[in-house]
Formats: structure tokens, C-alpha cells, sequence
């Protein structure tokens, strides 16, 4: 499964992601009280004001690494099958990850006000929806010139147009008694709908626009570079293949600190407690993070480096192994939800390539593994 093909597939899921978490929000916002009285001054914050927020977040994160995002820890939650983690890990850094990411956010938040959408039509179908609004600050005449300016992408439509008269008609006062018509106060059901379709479905559908386009983008191979930098890229970004292997260590004596580079679970740290015993210490490092390891290579020990076998190895795990004054061991392992998987020979022999680059370097295989 490549880049296309995972984004495809997560396509449909962050669809669902979006649309029934915007259907139920609205549902509960537009039901209304026990009379059927729904808040304008709600539905604005909902239809205009998170969105045009979400908006303009969305597009700084184009110019801004901000990290992962809301759909970066998305994917990150246990719940996704372990072959979509896999393939989800496997997408390079970079360029890359950050236009998957943008797209499925865009598909979130589309998704979203579409299910925003839904709910608002369902409830006027099957109720009758009394808008009205509450402020003990506001009066009519201070609220008309807000409404009134964000009504004006929509001037056209006159009928959602805001007026004095409905605001002063539609006010509501918790202890007074409403005596005004009801169908007035469903006039505003045009307003919200113009207002959501304006400020959130329309803009959205731009910025998933924008993003598939990106998205495409980042597909394309970048423009070949002269010899003298393609050779600095390679060096820092891949590992070289070579004829020779690593050797296998079956066995490991002695006391060992463990680098969990692979950012495994802790059923996996038990596992390798298991194999090899109760490490002195434990420290956390993954592939995506800039944390400093110069200290678990300055410990006086053996460093056992823990690596996801399906993972290709990079050269920026090179990198930090040859920080390493000693010998230490890579520990490639395959896990699921449930289990600890026999490495596949296929992944041993590329992690044993892989070590055989880097002076003082084993592959670590217990035999009871």
C-alpha cells in the first residue's frame, strides 16, 4: 500500500470522523429548549466563528510547521488496525507527511460542516424552530450592524437578510412571556443557513481545493540535483547497501540500557524484559522527535536499540548510532495489536546490511524470539 493508496483509504474513515461528530453537535445545538427556542447568538458561534477560526488555522499551518496537528494524533490513537500504523509510519517526513496530513484535515473539517449542514435541514423538516436571542448587554440596535456586516457576502438574498424589526421581535427574556408569531421568528433559519454555507462550506471546500492540490504536488520526484548535493542528501538521508552482513548476536550478557527508537507500547518493552532481562534503564526516542540520546550512548553499559523490522532503516538512525563509542546492538522486532511476530527474513537481512555500515554494530535476535 503506498502514499496514494493509505490516503485514499483514510479518506472515507476521517469523512465519518467529521460528519457524525457535526451531525450530533448540531442536532443538540438546533433542538432547542423545551419550547423549541434555539439561541441565534449559539448557532453564530457555531456556523461563523469556529470555522473562520479553523480556517485561518489551516492555512498558517501551510507556511508554519506547527508538528502533527489535530489528525496527526489522530492517527496516532491505539484503536487503528496495526497495518494502518504501519504504513502510516512508513510515509516519509517532510514535505510528504505534512501534505497528507493537511489533506485529511481538510476532509475532516468538509466532512464536518457537511454533517453541520444535514442536521440544520433535518430539524427544520421535521420542527418547527424558534430562533431567538438573549443578552443582558446587547440591545436590538447593537447587535443589527455585526449581523448586517456579515450578511453582506449574501446581500442578494434579501430574505436572509438581518432588520431591526426581527431582531427587536425575536428577543427573548427568560422571566417575560414571548408573544410573538412564530413563523417570525423561523425567518432566521435563512440567515443561519447562508451563514454556514459562507463562512464554513464554501471556504473549506477552497482549502480541500488547495490541498489536494498539494497533496499532488508533494508526489511529484523532486528536480534532480547536481551530483555534489545529491551525494550530501543521500549521505544524511539513506543508508548505504552493501554485500556484507552484521553479524547475529543470540545472546546478550550483562546489564544493557534500552533506546526505544521505535516508540513501541509497553507489551513490547515486557517482551523484550522477558528476552533479555530488566534493562538498566528505559529511554524514550522516536524517528519524528529531535530528542537528545547523546546521553544513553555516554552510559557506561550496553545499548540495545529497539526498531520497528518493517521500518527500512534511515540515516538518521545511522546518524545517532555512530555517536555510540561501543559496541551496541539493534534489536529489530514486528508486533501487532495482540503479539510479538517472528521477524521476517527478508527485514533481518536489511537491518544486517544496515549495521554491517556502522562500526561495533550486532543484530540482536534472542533465540527464544
Amino acid at each position: 500500500m503506498n502514499v496514494n493508496q493509505l490516503s485514499g483509504l483514510l479518506r472515507s474513515v476521517f469523512f465519518f470522523l467529521g460528519f457524525c461528530p457535526g451531525l450530533v453537535v448540531t442536532l443538540s445545538f438546533i433542538s432547542g429548549d423545551e419550547q423549541g427556542r434555539v439561541n441565534l447568538l449559539y448557532l453564530l458561534i457555531l456556523f461563523v466563528f469556529l470555522p473562520v477560526c479553523g480556517i485561518l488555522i489551516s492555512g498558517l499551518a501551510l507556511f508554519l510547521p506547527w508538528g502533527k496537528g489535530v489528525v496527526g494524533w489522530l492517527l496516532e490513537l491505539p484503536f487503528w488496525p496495526q497495518q494502518w500504523q504501519r504504513q502510516m509510519y512508513a510515509i516519509p517526513g517532510g514535505r510528504i507527511r505534512r501534505a497528507v496530513l493537511f489533506y485529511l484535515a481538510q476532509i475532516l473539517a468538509v466532512s464536518l460542516g457537511l454533517g453541520c449542514l444535514v442536521a440544520f435541514f433535518v430539524v427544520l423538516l421535521l420542527n418547527d424552530v424558534s430562533f431567538v436571542w438573549r443578552s443582558t448587554f446587547l440591545e436590538a440596535a447593537d447587535l443589527l450592524p455585526a449581523l448586517s456586516l456579515l450578511a453582506l457576502p449574501w446581500s442578494y438574498w434579501q430574505a436572509a437578510q438581518p432588520s431591526l424589526e426581527l431582531l427587536q421581535l425575536s428577543q427573548d427574556y427568560r422571566l417575560g412571556s414571548q408573544g410573538s408569531n412564530a413563523l417570525v421568528l423561523g425567518q432566521w433559519w435563512k440567515y443561519a443557513l447562508a451563514a454556514q454555507v459562507t463562512y464554513n462550506l464554501i471556504p473549506r471546500a477552497l482549502m480541500l481545493c488547495i490541498a489536494h492540490f498539494v497533496f499532488w504536488n508533494s508526489q511529484r520526484p523532486e528536480q534532480p540535483l547536481d551530483s555534489q548535493s545529491q551525494e550530501r542528501r543521500l549521505s544524511r538521508n539513506s543508508v548505504p547497501v552493501t554485500g556484507e552482513l552484521a553479524p547475529i548476536v543470540r545472546e546478550l550478557q550483562g546489564p544493557y540500557v534500552l533506546l526505544n527508537w521505535a516508540a513501541a507500547p509497553d507489551s513490547v518493552i515486557d517482551h523484550v524484559r522477558a528476552l533479555l532481562g530488566q534493562p538498566m534503564a528505559v529511554e524514550n526516542k522516536s524517528a519524528d522527535s529531535d530528542t537528545e540520546v547523546a546521553a544513553v550512548f555516554t552510559r557506561d553499559t550496553k545499548t540495545v536499540v529497539l526498531v520497528k523490522s518493517w521500518e527500512p532503516p534511515l540515516g538518521e538512525l545511522a546518524d545517532c548510532l555512530q555517536q555510540r563509542p561501543s559496541p551496541g546492538m539493534v534489536m529489530p522486532l514486528d508486533w501487532n495489536e495482540s503479539e510479538v511476530s517472528e521477524v521476517r527474513e527478508l527485514h533481518l537481512a536489511e537491518w544486517r546490511r544496515f549495521c554491517s555500515t556502522i562500526e561495533g554494530w550486532a543484530v540482536l535476535l534472542p533465540v527464544t524470539q
